[in-house]
């Protein structure tokens, strides 16, 4: 059994009040970049300033890809307990590197191309149109930009965890919209 270790949280987050520029400076230095930064922060870049300028990393490498090829692919990379569904399940990052890669392979695949088997009420949202639960918070927030206000997709999201069954039918997205988007 591994000794209790002493947090460093306190120590941290002293070090990023007093010093935010060099805080994240260093944190860039853990990060693995196809072009390095010009800068930390520029307050003058729109109303909100812009972290790393210049930087260019590829986020997934950086959660994933990185982590097998430092010796870490039999690590739990997600851990997913669901209380509703009685379900868990633990993923390492070499199989999310299997999944991430074959995602990439039909990503790359259907480039260009658009769907052409025949969409109805039954075809399923995410299995069928090879979507995943991201799409859904694109869409919604394309419709969102559209009509001016939010739809509930993180209800829609949560009634699919709680499905045993999590395929959402085109059917069941239509309904949805209709719905949400006819209330005032």
């Amino acid at each position: 059994m591994d000794a209790p270790r002493t947090s460093r949280y306190h120590e941290v987050y002293a070090r990023a009040q007093r010093d935010p520029a060099g805080f994240w400076a260093d944190a860039a230095q853990a990060i693995d970049w196809f072009e390095p930064p010009r800068g930390v922060f520029d307050p003058a870049a729109g109303i909100y300033g812009r972290w790393f300028v210049g930087g260019v990393c590829n986020t997934c490498f950086n959660a994933v890809d990185r982590h097998v090829a430092g010796g870490r692919g039999g690590q739990a990379a997600i851990i997913y307990d669901s209380p509703v569904t009685q379900t868990r399940r633990t993923i390492s990052y070499a199989e999310l590197l299997t999944e991430v890669k074959a995602l990439a392979a039909v990503l790359r695949d259907f480039h260009g191309r658009e769907y052409s088997a025949p969409i109805d009420r039954d075809t399923r949202f995410f299995a069928d149109l090879g979507l995943a639960s991201i799409d859904a918070v694109v869409l919604g927030e394309t419709l969102e930009a559209r009509y001016g206000r939010s739809l509930p997709f993180g209800d829609l999201m949560a009634d699919l965890g709680r499905r045993t069954d999590r395929d959402l039918r085109v059917g069941e997205l239509v309904d949805f919209l209709s719905v949400h988007l006819n209330e005032s």
